[in-house]
């Protein structure tokens, strides 16, 4: 498929995603490293191609483009959000918080809803993490963070956020608790406190469904591309992040789809097992 069709990037994207499978990663890195050079000019290429060598284990590697996305299109918030997350992720809390910082100043489209409610609750988990690894500088940290409208006791169970890549099309999030109870745009909170924020029906996201505490048993996350208009095939990438109950947050699952018929095509992306109490 490489030799036939070189510019496609789902060749590469491919090419990693099976490298991962079989446990070759840095095979991996250079499939998704192939990526960025196809899609230099394609902002929401770049974004999934940092996010996939984020998956890969290659944080440093994902830098570059995400840079290189969020320069081609401040005013996708996205950009600024999949930056952050890598840089967190790589420990430059400060560089994170600076990203998200940049994000509450600008004023992004309409369709994106109340997209800074997500980046500043992002921008609290940075935060968190920036003090737990200089806590000298906590009272510095709490009061930019107050600065930026930032509540650094907010915190969640479960987050679940999605973007895709393509404008003019409707991806919806759904998540199902272990109760059987759907999130979904047509009854966004279940009665075990999963809710979601903003049903975003033009593009791009982020969708976000979140829980301050979680019940025993099996969540399922899945994807539905709810109208495709003009648009065709919508990749997309899921973030999942669960933290521990000590406040501590493991790396994310980076999970990346790609739906094909708009109306029809409901995607199974992921399931998370949250073990019963132990009793003492």
């Amino acid at each position: 498929w490489q030799p036939y069709d070189p510019e496609n990037p789902q060749v590469y994207e491919s090419l990693g995603e099976a490298a991962l499978n079989l446990g070759r990663r840095e095979e991996a890195e250079r499939a998704f490293a192939s990526l960025v050079e196809v899609a230099a000019a394609r902002p929401e290429l770049l974004q999934r191609a940092g996010l996939l060598l984020l998956r890969a284990g290659a944080a440093e590697l994902a830098v570059t483009p995400l840079r290189a996305s969020l320069e081609s299109r401040p005013d996708r918030v996205n950009g600024y959000r999949h930056l952050a997350l890598v840089l967190w992720q790589l420990g430059r809390e400060a560089e994170a918080a600076e990203v998200l910082e940049a994000a509450t100043r600008q004023t992004f489209p309409g369709w994106y809803r109340d997209a800074q409610r997500v980046v500043r609750e992002e921008l609290g988990y940075v935060y968190r993490s920036w003090i737990a690894k200089e806590p000298s500088r906590r009272r510095e940290i709490e009061g930019q963070a107050a600065e930026m409208r930032v509540d650094l006791k907010r915190t969640d169970a479960l987050r679940v956020t999605l973007a895709w890549e393509t404008d003019a099309n409707d991806v919806d999030l759904h998540v199902v608790d272990p109760r059987g109870e759907e999130s979904f745009y047509g009854h966004r909170t279940t009665g075990t406190g999963l809710e979601l924020y903003e049903d975003i029906t033009q593009g791009f996201g982020p969708e976000v469904t979140r829980a301050d505490s979680v019940v025993a048993g099996t969540y399922h996350v899945g994807v539905n591309y709810f109208s495709a208009g003009p648009m065709g095939v919508s990749r997309g990438v899921l973030v999942v992040l669960r933290p521990n109950a000590d406040g501590t947050v493991p790396p994310p699952q980076i999970l990346p789809f790609r739906l094909l018929d708009g109306g029809a095509d409901m995607r199974h992306l992921a399931t998370i097992e949250v073990p019963a109490p132990r009793r003492r």
